[in-house]
């Protein structure tokens, strides 16, 4: 799901600078275990083991800034799940987990910085995150460098599964089985009598995701007008509104009856909106999981209704099973509200955390190990099991839809049984 770009060049530039300075760190300790060393400076403590009796695990993601909302129900959801799990709600644990907030705000530049200072502590072990595409490329490098497993449920670039990183696990469907899907359900459903609109945002996760929805309709025979990266990625509110006013002229003068938008909420709501004020009222948007979050509806306000979403995430509270009633219970009432976007997968992810734990997996490799081995474990909205590149096995991608309702976002259900065959 879901992050700010910078310009390519110089987040390679930065990323391999921090990760050869953890790869620095590490080499002055020669007498590490190759196995347990998180590669700590010089001065720094042994790696945290049960012996400590308390291991930090990092969240990393967006816990401010404009696009949030995609992020905080994961972190409230991992902060209750840790909150139980050191009471004993899972069972006996070796030790006391410290979960640890680091606000990336979605920005490249910010995780890099944040990785570098994870990677290089020994007391974490684990990290739970990064939440959006751009800052998991930006900060992979230096994490993977760091022997620190990193488990991601919402960034869903496939391009992160090329980098070769030996920590780095995948825990939701990739943007090779959103864009298509959203594709097909435009061809099949929304049938568009003319062409189809796509437009993005200039994000790694926006404009990769539009790529794929582009030659994806084009492969259907469905004709299509685009203009990608032609909103600059928000760095504050009503930063992109130029960007956002010429796209929505461009959806106006294409003729198209869908547009596509590659992006976040913060963006595709304004857009929604201004395309509704340009006459635009009988198009209907569609997006990726990127705008499947409260603010969308909030800045689009009744121009949104009829916006379709698609999201490799579930709502928790269409599953009949008691594990998912449980955590909608437990979470709702945490929280006085019900678990939003990727809450529910997050969720999934910590709880992986907790059964390496239990099983006595207290350094940063074993519980690396023991996430990479995982077959069939079974989260409350599907199983997992990890290919060796990191990618979650396709037998347990999914992708879901939804619609946009005066109520806020309805669950259409999963792509095969919403789009026909």
């Amino acid at each position: 799901m879901s992050e700010r770009t910078r310009a390519t060049g110089m987040l390679r530039v930065l990323a391999a600078t921090s990760a050869a300075l953890v790869l620095a760190a590490a080499c002055t300790r020669s007498q590490a275990s190759p196995a347990d060393s998180p590669t700590p400076t010089p001065s720094s403590p042994a790696p945290a083991t049960a012996s400590t009796g308390t291991v930090k695990i990092a969240f990393m993601g967006a816990l401010s800034g404009p696009d949030s909302s995609l992020i905080l129900p994961a972190y409230q959801s991992v902060q209750l799940l840790v909150t139980m799990a050191n009471e004993g709600a899972f069972g006996s644990l070796p030790v006391t987990i410290e979960l640890v907030g680091e606000d990336t705000q979605g920005l490249p530049d910010k995780a890099i910085a944040l990785s570098a200072q994870i990677a290089n502590d020994p007391s974490f072990i684990g990290v739970i995150g990064p939440g959006f595409s751009g800052e998991s490329a930006a900060a992979g490098a230096t994490l993977d460098a760091g022997g620190i497993p990193f488990v991601s449920a919402s960034a869903t670039n496939p391009n992160l599964a090329s980098n070769g990183w030996a920590h780095w696990f995948q825990a939701n469907a990739d943007d090779d089985e959103q864009g298509p899907a959203i594709a097909r359900y435009i061809a099949r459903v929304l049938r568009p009598a003319r062409c189809v609109f796509v437009a993005s945002d200039d994000s790694l996760y926006g404009e990769g995701l539009a790529s794929i929805v582009l030659d994806s309709l084009s492969g259907l025979g469905v004709g299509v007008k685009a203009k990608l990266g032609s909103v600059s990625a928000a760095q504050g509110p009503g930063a992109p509104a130029e960007g956002i006013a010429e796209t929505a002229t461009r959806a106006a003068r294409s003729h198209c009856s869908v547009a596509f938008y590659g992006g976040y909420a913060s963006e595709a709501g304004t857009l929604r909106r201004l395309m509704t004020r340009q006459g635009l009222t009988r198009v209907t948007l569609v997006g990726g999981d990127g705008i499947r979050d409260d603010d969308f509806g909030h800045i689009a306000g009744r121009a949104g209704i009829g916006t379709v979403a698609a999201c490799p995430c579930i709502d928790p509270m269409e599953d009949p099973t008691p594990a998912a009633a449980r955590f909608v219970r437990e979470y709702s009432a945490r929280w006085n509200q019900p678990p939003g976007i990727y809450a529910a997968e997050y969720w999934d992810v910590a709880q992986m955390y907790v059964a390496g734990l239990k099983a006595g997996k207290t350094t940063r490799q074993s519980l690396s190990d023991f996430v990479q081995g995982l077959k069939g474990f079974q989260g409350i909205t599907k199983s997992y099991s990890f290919d060796s590149d990191g990618r979650l096995d396709s037998r347990d991608a999914h992708i879901y839809f939804y619609l946009e309702t005066r109520f806020g976002w309805s669950f259409l259900g999963n792509a095969a049984d919403v789009i026909p065959a």
